[in-house]
């Protein structure tokens, strides 16, 4: 008898890799993503600004507020419902992304912002 095969992701099945540790449904929050400049999909471990109610990748300005917990595409449609990673947790710094040119300032901008909510760099 043939099974079929089952994919798993290169993280398992404890989350994505950018992800020290996390409170679960404490740490995260379900987001709904607006597409920009044409993307078709975002990448786990995006760093995220609130744009209205939906989020955006963060470019630099405004406040960074979450990371996008698992890559996400969009297809056809212009917003997507996705899982933001938003407060308590602690992540690997070096394995978060940012969209577009975004300078060192900004950077550590962002990450105080994150560090705000209580998300720690490792």
């Amino acid at each position: 008898m043939d099974l079929p095969a089952v994919t798993i992701p290169a993280y398992g099945n404890l989350g994505p890799n950018f992800i020290v540790w996390d409170k679960g449904y404490l740490s995260r929050q379900q987001i709904v993503l607006k597409k920009v400049g044409g993307a078709k999909s975002y990448p786990e471990g995006l760093i995220l600004k609130l744009d209205g109610n939906e989020f955006v990748p963060f470019d630099g300005t405004g406040s960074a507020v979450c990371i996008l917990y698992q890559e996400r595409t969009f297809g056809d449609a212009e917003t997507a419902r996705a899982t933001g990673v938003m407060q308590i947790a602690e992540v690997q710094r070096a394995m978060l992304k940012f969209w577009g040119e975004v300078s060192e300032p900004q950077k550590e901008a962002a990450y105080a912002s994150l560090k705000a909510n209580h998300i720690e760099m490792r």
